[in-house]
């Protein structure tokens, strides 16, 4: 499936701390392509979890992968810049994308 939005992952964190109510409107439960770079790589039960940072330093973007996108996620290192298309479930500080595939 073509992701609804594109957005770098600076562009969507701000839009949520600026404006929670109408990033939700926005964003919440589309599929969105978010295009950043790499701060963090890891496994929880067996499913992977890329982290993009941003410029805010309280806040990045959660990228939950699916079983595919988590068998890739080995090739991957930090600092590497990555496009992540996932849904966006909203925001607790991070935002957050659930079911993502890594698109470049």
């Amino acid at each position: 499936k073509l992701a609804d939005i594109s957005i770098s992952a600076n562009e969507i964190l701000s839009e949520f701390a600026a404006d929670e109510t109408t990033a939700n409107t926005k964003y919440l439960d589309k599929i969105v392509a978010v295009k950043g770079v790499i701060s963090e790589t890891k496994i929880e039960r067996e499913k992977g979890i890329i982290t993009l940072k941003t410029n805010d330093n309280f806040g990045s973007i959660l990228c939950h992968l699916s079983t595919e996108a988590t068998k890739k996620m080995g090739t991957l290192k930090n600092g590497e810049t990555v496009s992540i298309k996932g849904i966006c479930t909203g925001y607790l500080m991070d935002v957050i994308l659930v079911k993502s595939e890594i698109t470049n």
